[in-house]
């Protein structure tokens, strides 16, 4: 179940991505109305660049890491609803069995013994 919170943490790595954006930086830190030259040589301009590169990096591997466990997980999911239902199918068997065989003793008692419970599943069978 980590790769659901590795993707809504790539998510959010995303949105600070976006708010890195060189635009929005110099907006914010007012200095859109600074040359292009002096606004890439700006210590705030150069920092967020490597912020933006370092939220980058992390959102390919959070999304790489993510990536690779999700199969895994689904994988192992399957399987285990696979062995639920091969569970549940062999207590359905089980209990079904179990009252066959409560229904037979019942027949041999009312019958008096299994000689009277033969006869009359023979002729049962003759019927049909």
């Amino acid at each position: 179940m980590y790769s659901i919170s590795l993707l809504i943490a790539a998510g959010c790595m995303v949105f600070l991505y976006n708010t890195q954006h060189p635009i929005n930086v110099a907006i914010r830190a007012g200095l859109q109305h600074m040359p292009a030259e002096e606004l890439k040589r700006s210590l705030v301009m150069r920092a967020s660049a490597r912020i933006r590169l370092a939220l980058g990096l992390a959102i390919m591997i959070t999304v790489t890491i993510a990536g690779y466990r999700v199969p895994v997980e689904i994988g192992n999911m399957i399987a285990a609803s696979q062995d639920r239902q091969v569970e549940l199918q062999s207590a359905r068997l089980s209990s079904r069995l179990a009252a066959e065989k409560r229904h037979v003793e019942g027949m041999i008692e009312t019958f008096g013994g299994t000689d009277g419970y033969l006869t009359y599943l023979q002729s049962v069978k003759s019927v049909n």
